[in-house]
């Protein structure tokens, strides 16, 4: 299980493109807090029908409030050596008032983690990474030490695990404020 947790955080703590969904603009295909792995692709290659990741700042007069944007393509065409893409969310009633550029493009939807972001959410409001770390670090060294050690001070040895997770969890509790 420990490979795992690091693991996860490695990947919430990476430059790995990934994003967690913060709006509903993309129900019932993308829900807020469904995880996304994002591929980056050649913009020739990118389809109508595809849901494209971009950065609305690089493209839009008037950037919405999240500016990473997920929606799907509607409709592409090419301007002299610039492909361009017509988004529309599947949840909203009108198409995307500006297209947006290649440029601007970070990538396509290439894998959807059911509610696996609510964990980014609330690790990302209530500022929990380093907490996560810490915790993450203390099950490794309680599992080595309990390797090491193994039956003969299993008592001890559980009792400082519990001790240790009561301060973590009171640390988080502690001092964790929503961001916003």
């Amino acid at each position: 299980m420990i490979p795992y947790i690091i693991g996860f955080i490695f990947l919430i703590t990476s430059q790995t493109p990934y994003l967690y969904v913060i709006s509903g603009s993309m129900e019932p295909n993308i829900s807020r807090g469904d995880f996304l792995i994002i591929k980056e692709v050649d913009p020739e290659d990118i389809k109508i029908s595809t849901i494209i990741v971009f950065d609305a700042r690089e493209c839009w007069q008037e950037v919405p409030e999240t500016p990473i944007v997920i929606h799907r393509v509607i409709e592409k065409w090419k301007e002299g050596n610039i492909w361009y893409f017509q988004t529309q969310g599947d949840a909203n009633p009108l198409a995307d008032e500006e297209p947006a550029p290649e440029f601007c493009v970070i990538g396509i939807v290439w894998r959807v983690i059911p509610k696996l972001g609510w964990i980014n959410i609330f690790i990302e409001n209530y500022n929990l990474k380093i907490y996560l770390i810490i915790f993450v670090v203390i099950l490794w060294i309680y599992s080595f030490i309990k390797h090491l050690i193994k039956e003969r001070i299993k008592i001890i040895v559980d009792i400082a695990f519990l001790i240790t997770v009561s301060i973590c969890i009171f640390l988080i509790f502690k001092f964790a404020k929503p961001i916003g």
